[in-house]
C-alpha cells in the first residue's frame, strides 16, 4: 500500500507542482505581494529539506555519518538539524563534514543553528 500511494503521491506532485509554482509566483505579482514569493520558496525549500531526510536516509546514514551517529529519518526533522546532531558528537564522516562546511560558506554554522531539539 505505501509503494502505491508513494507513486499516486509522486505522479501528483510532478504534475500539480509546476502548476501551483506559476499559480504562486503570478498571483504575487498581480497582488503586487512581491516579499510573499521570496517567503512562499522559503516554505518550499523547507518542506524538501524534511522530505530529503526521509528520502535519503538511507544513503545519508551510511555516507554522512559514523554508525553510532544520530540517524537521518525522522519526517519532522531537516537534513541541516541531523548534521548539527552528528557534528556536536563527532559523529560526522568525512563526506559528512564537507557538507557541513559547505553549508558554513551559505550561513555561518548554519547546522549548529539549524539543531532542533525537539526531535
Amino acid at each position: 500500500m505505501g509503494i502505491l500511494l508513494h507513486i499516486i503521491a509522486r505522479l501528483l506532485l510532478n504534475i500539480l507542482k509546476p502548476i501551483g509554482e506559476i499559480f504562486a509566483v503570478t498571483y504575487c505579482v498581480i497582488t503586487f505581494k512581491f516579499k510573499k514569493i521570496s517567503h512562499y520558496y522559503m516554505e518550499v525549500a523547507l518542506v524538501e529539506d524534511v522530505y530529503g531526510n526521509v528520502c535519503m536516509q538511507y544513503l545519508f546514514n551510511v555516507v554522512l555519518i559514523k554508525k553510532d551517529g544520530y540517524k537521518f529519518g525522522n519526517g519532522e526533522e531537516k537534513i541541516s538539524s541531523v548534521i548539527g546532531k552528528n557534528k556536536v558528537a563527532k559523529k560526522l564522516t568525512r563526506l559528512g563534514s564537507l557538507i557541513d562546511k559547505s553549508l558554513n560558506k551559505l550561513d555561518s554554522n548554519h547546522s549548529i543553528k539549524s539543531i532542533d531539539n525537539n526531535v
